[in-house]
């Protein structure tokens, strides 16, 4: 027996995802030999059929109790969900900003108490046991309050469409404008950026993520060069590496 993580009892533990095998789904194969790339982590990239998991975090109940987040964030990210605004907006339909940003929470709470080698970037701190509380509100369903977060909907029409859409990178904590935030990307292009700072993102980034909450729903903002953004850089070096 060990300690699971999210309940604090002694349980029997379960090889639990990091980012949920649902979305591992999305993913098609580049050809009939190659499984897609996965990026890993901000150090290195690895192709894994099964993703990244950790088996000394969570018991079986505790993963089905998260799984609940998780299928949301599977049904919210489906494309017959996204409505195009304008050429550098859209927002996800029937999609709550509060309870979206706790399924975004749960992935980066995992990571952080994770001790995968690819993992080792994302660290709540002071943070990781607020953020639990969080969750375990969020499952019984009396409060829907997460951290601020941004969504960024990567596109490039210049690029193969595999390359912006059918990869997954992993959590990796960052600087963003000097506050401390927790990055990760999911199927389809969307990039989440989660803010772990009592202050606030700038203007008008704080704006934008104030309008969202007001009307408690997802909005993205539209990244149209996806080839000129450092996260396609990082790819190439990888690539090349």
């Amino acid at each position: 027996m060990s300690i699971c993580q999210f309940c604090n009892q002694p349980k029997k533990l379960i090889d639990a995802h990091i980012i949920p095998w649902s979305f591992y789904k999305f993913l098609k194969p580049v050809d009939e030999k190659h499984e897609p790339p996965l990026l890993i982590s901000k150090d290195f990239e690895e192709r894994r059929s099964k993703g990244s998991y950790d088996k000394n975090i969570l018991c079986a109940e505790c993963d089905n109790l998260l799984g609940r987040l998780d299928n949301y964030g599977a049904i919210a990210l489906k494309f017959e969900n996204l409505e195009i605004i304008k050429t550098n907006l859209a927002k996800i339909n029937n999609v709550e900003y509060g309870k979206f940003g706790l399924f975004i929470l749960s992935i980066i709470w995992r990571s952080s108490v994770s001790t995968r080698k690819e993992l080792n970037s994302v660290t709540l701190g002071k943070y990781e046991d607020e953020a639990k509380d969080l969750l375990r509100i969020a499952i019984n369903e009396k409060s829907y309050i997460s951290p601020d977060y941004l969504v960024v909907l990567n596109k490039d029409k210049k690029l193969p469409i595999e390359i912006v859409e059918n990869n997954i990178m992993l959590p990796f904590s960052y600087k963003f404008h000097g506050l401390n935030v927790t990055q990760f990307t999911l199927p389809g292009g969307f990039k989440i950026i989660m803010k772990f700072d009592k202050r606030k993102f700038p203007v008008p980034l704080d704006v934008f993520v104030s309008q969202s909450k007001a009307v408690n729903t997802v909005h993205c903002m539209i990244n149209n060069n996806f080839a000129k953004t450092k996260d396609f850089e990082f790819m190439l070096n990888l690539v090349k590496g």
